[in-house]
């Protein structure tokens, strides 16, 4: 995944590596690995319902098609914003990671334009699909400490 955009949640707080140190059970070896499995599968859903809702999860709704490639969407009876042939939409299901050394889950995607769809460019809005930082962040909080609530205690 070298190529185009990514989103990373990674487990590096001193009280979880701390916690994961102590334990002689395995225990949170299992709760790490749940959550990377749960966390991926979630940043895959919001993903997905960007394009559905039309907005960044977490964030700002996206902003109309513009100029031509509008016009060329209508004519195609395609008028969600940016959708258009819904490869980008698939590729993050194609293109997910988990990383359990390292504690990270990943999701991306590898096609050349998603960065230009992402970002945008000096002629065409932006249309980020992946949860912003502080929603993945928040949900990653909550799930750990579920997780350790259920499991540990």
């Amino acid at each position: 995944m070298s190529k185009g955009v990514s989103l990373e949640l990674t487990a590096d707080s001193k009280r979880i590596l701390a916690t994961w140190a102590k334990d002689k059970t395995g225990k949170v070896d299992r709760i790490i690995d749940l959550w990377l499995i749960r966390i991926l599968a979630w940043m895959l859903r919001e993903t997905m319902q960007a394009f559905d809702k039309g907005e960044q999860p977490g964030g700002a709704p996206w902003p109309p098609n513009v100029g031509t490639y509008a016009a060329h969407k209508a004519s195609l009876g395609k008028n969600k914003p940016g959708i258009f042939s819904g490869a980008l939409r698939r590729s993050p299901a194609q293109n997910k990671s988990i990383n359990k050394t390292q504690k990270e889950a990943k999701i991306g995607s590898p096609l050349p334009y998603a960065p230009f769809i992402f970002y945008g460019t000096k002629t065409a809005p932006a249309f980020p699909y992946f949860p912003t930082v502080q929603h993945g962040e928040k949900y990653a909080r909550t799930l750990f400490n579920e997780l350790v609530r259920k499991h540990l205690a």
